[in-house]
């Protein structure tokens, strides 16, 4: 990862912004609003003073600028005091500012947190609920550095090893809207139809990420368990290039200023190894060739003194190549994925109250998958599955600060899209007499149509602890004639100068979207948009020692859930499709609910330490019966610990404890053949019926920071699953044994989750 490069003066022609930036990353706890600190304030002269403290008022002053002091080493810049009139405050009916400041109550509701279920992580400035800072991120165990993974150990979500992808609090993973910069990313993974082995963000090139796990207002639509609002990193000095080269893949990132520093780009590229992936998921071949690399580039400039607009592309490519054989048959594939996303974002202050972001964007996804098999089991197989997706996406969003009280949010959605199905399997079935003509499978599709979207919020404070926003969000989709109604609820209390209690209530409705379909399965047709009903209530308080505990309660209802097809037994397969244990999942409704308790301590010190515990349940309804979800864990810990050692040395150890995910038991019976023999039946217990072990692993990271002549130099050492723990994913293959009195015996054999892998790597930085 690469960090933000610090500027040095001189300071005069620089923007105000950049250089409150630059002062945060050095130490300063500076805290402020956009409505005071506008776009287009340059600073004029060169500071004299060289304290960052004393620097800070000199550039400040010219602009009417003060900074006041808060407990804790926070300085929030406000509006200087008019002549006669003295102030402590930028909100004047809120009071002094409090010798101890409040976790939820900012000097501006703009910043006020009212959501419950959020984590920040790698801000680049110190901020109050900041989960992870990017040290942290940095230097925890996560593979290839894939944000996704780093992400996924926060509590709440679930996973698989072989996946970036993840499923938020019982949720479907499908059901998270991620935005870069704003733009809505679609299916931002590498190798879809392989479990979606590396996400396609490079987490070098993020300045922050805000994951909402639920509960989250009204601006975000159409996705119903969580969101990740993802950030680009702001240069803010000179020119710096990053080198990195690891056992498992390879990048560069570079970022700097232009125009006297009115502008600044970053370019980011990465590349895997092609031998990397059978060492992941554990798989043995006798052919496999991986290309995938992805590209993401940004350039951004001030436009006048009040606007701001920028330019980001982001590219991804992905090639597999597979094929095994043994003595019962062959199975092979070819896959080709190409994505793109090109969007620009204005933003715009257009008075001290007035703010508005618009984003235009457009962007194509195509995929290709051919192969088949062949098994004296499973009999003969070919595919041939091509797909395209186009869309073009507006959104537009307002804020207006009514006065230091009020507060106003509205804004617009439009997306046009349109996709391609043409799906071809042909499937010859196994046995000593297989049918002469096989089963086809063809789906020849080209759907179009648009989706809009309105919301309007207030966010108001109706006594000085409590901090209420009341929101009312309009989808509508054309191709399936669907419109939805979601209000919601955020609720915010201090109960104390270290306390805050929050809570939500709301409706949150999820579209199908037009590359969505299931085709693979025969399904044609779209179904209307699910529903999700969210009540959250959380706890927050901070020790003096530098410990903070959170407690969250939080329930999910679902209704209006589309049917879906799943694997019962082996959902890790090139074809899954075509596995026998492929069954329609059609609930009536769903639920999840549990509660979440996280402990952080971090005094800066050389030690530092966070753990989590969530309890909770997620089912869906079918037939009268509450069936628990593929990914169902009903107990789950996390547990991170960062030690800081002598000599430029970190260690970092991340472990993860989790109840074993749902199965379904398979049995046998002996029955008698056509033919007269004794044959073996397979029966299959109630859909996941069963459990697999419990499942956990243990990291670790190890890294060394060496000055050199012309820059930095970092060496990481890292073994993810380091006791080489079996943990079992799924059911790979049942042998049946059948006794003398005609009883049977299953041997179940488990494919096993990611196995022990060390990786080192060097990142050089100048």
């Amino acid at each position: 990862m690469v960090g933000s490069v610090g500027a040095t003066p001189p300071y005069s022609g620089r923007s105000l912004e950049d250089v409150l930036r630059e002062l945060q990353t050095g130490g300063l706890k500076i805290v402020y609003s956009t409505a005071v600190v506008r776009p287009g304030m340059i600073v004029e002269n060169e500071p004299r003073a060289s304290d960052p403290r004393k620097l800070l008022d000199e550039i400040l002053e010219p602009h009417d600028l003060v900074s006041r002091e808060a407990a804790g080493g926070i300085i929030v810049i406000v509006a200087a005091a008019a002549p006669g009139h003295e102030s402590t405050n930028a909100d004047s009916d809120s009071g002094p500012v409090a010798a101890e400041p409040t976790i939820p109550n900012p000097i501006f509701l703009a910043e006020v947190v009212v959501t419950p279920s959020r984590f920040t992580i790698l801000e680049e400035r110190p901020e109050a609920r900041q989960f992870l800072s990017r040290n942290e991120v940095e230097q925890m165990p996560h593979l290839a550095d894939d944000l996704y993974r780093a992400v996924r150990r926060l509590p709440g979500m679930a996973g698989g090893d072989y996946s970036a992808s993840f499923n938020v609090r019982g949720g479907e993973q499908g059901e998270l809207l991620v935005l870069l910069d704003g733009a809505e990313l679609y299916e931002p993974f590498h190798l879809k139809d392989f479990q979606n082995v590396f996400s396609v963000i490079d987490s070098a090139a993020v300045g922050s990420v805000d994951l909402l796990t639920g509960g989250f207002p009204v601006e975000f639509g159409d996705r119903m368990s969580g969101v990740m609002d993802i950030s680009v990193a702001t240069p803010s000095g000179p020119t710096s290039t990053a080198l990195v080269a690891s056992t498992m893949n390879a990048g560069v990132v570079s970022q700097g200023l232009f125009d006297e520093g009115e502008g600044s780009w970053l370019v980011s590229a990465r590349a895997w190894y092609p031998d990397f992936l059978p060492n992941l998921v554990d798989i043995t071949s006798d052919w496999i060739s991986t290309e995938y690399y992805d590209l993401f580039a940004k350039i951004e400039h001030s436009v006048g003194s009040r606007s701001t607009l920028s330019a980001d592309l982001l590219m991804a490519f992905d090639d597999l190549g597979y094929r095994t054989e043994d003595v019962e048959g062959f199975e092979e594939v070819t896959a080709k994925y190409d994505s793109a996303h090109l969007w620009f974002n204005l933003r715009t202050t257009w008075t001290e109250r007035l703010s508005s972001q618009t984003v235009l964007g457009s962007g194509r996804l195509t995929r290709h998958r051919v192969g088949g098999l062949a098994d004296s089991e499973r009999g003969d197989l070919s595919i041939d599955d091509r797909r395209s997706f186009d869309f073009a996406d507006l959104r537009q969003d307002w804020t207006y600060d009514l006065n230091q009280n009020h507060l106003l949010k509205w804004g617009i959605d439009v997306t046009h899209q349109e996709s391609f199905y043409d799906y071809l399997r042909s499937q010859t079935e196994a046995g000593p007499q297989p049918p002469p003509d096989p089963t086809e499978t063809t789906v020849d599709l080209e759907p179009e149509g648009w989706a809009f979207g309105l919301y309007a919020a207030e966010r108001f404070r109706p006594l000085p602890p409590l901090v209420i926003e009341l929101g009312l969000r309009w989808d509508r989709q054309t191709w399936i004639d669907d419109n939805q109604l979601s209000p919601r609820v955020n609720v915010l209390y201090s109960l104390g100068p270290r306390t805050a209690l929050r809570a939500a209530w709301g409706r949150f409705h999820q579209s199908q979207r037009l590359n969505e379909l299931q085709v693979e399965d025969g399904v044609t047709e779209f179904f209307p948009a699910q529903r999700a009903e969210h009540w959250l209530a959380g706890l927050e308080h901070r020790y003096d020692n530098g410990t903070g505990l959170r407690f969250e309660v939080f329930q999910k209802n679902l209704s209006h859930l589309r049917p879906r097809y799943e694997n019962l037994l082996n959902p890790i397969d090139l074809f899954p499709e075509a596995l026998p244990d492929r069954t329609l999942v059609d609930p009536d409704r769903g639920r999840a609910r549990g509660l979440e308790v996280v402990v952080k301590r971090d005094t800066g010190g050389r030690l530092s330490w966070w753990f989590s515990y969530v309890l909770a349940v997620a089912e869906d309804r079918i037939d009268a019966d509450w069936q628990p979800r593929n990914w169902d864990q009903r107990h789950a810990a996390t547990v991170g610990l960062n030690l800081a050692l002598p000599r430029r040395w970190n260690l970092n150890f991340a472990g993860t404890w989790r109840t074993g995910w749902p199965t379904t038991e398979v049995t046998g019976e002996v029955v008698v053949g056509p033919g007269g023999g004794i044959e073996v039946n397979t029966i299959l217990g109630p859909r996941n019926g069963a459990r697999l072990p419990a499942y956990h692993r243990f990291d670790v990271r190890a890294t060394k920071d060496f000055s050199v002549q012309r820059g930095d130099l970092a060496l990481v050492i890292e073994i993810l699953n380091l006791f080489n723990t079996k943990n079992f994913c799924c059911l790979d293959d049942v042998e049946f044994e059948v006794g003398d009195d005609g009883s049977v015996t299953a041997h179940p054999t488990y494919r096993r989750w990611m196995p022990i892998i060390p990786s080192v790597g060097v990142r050089y930085t100048f």
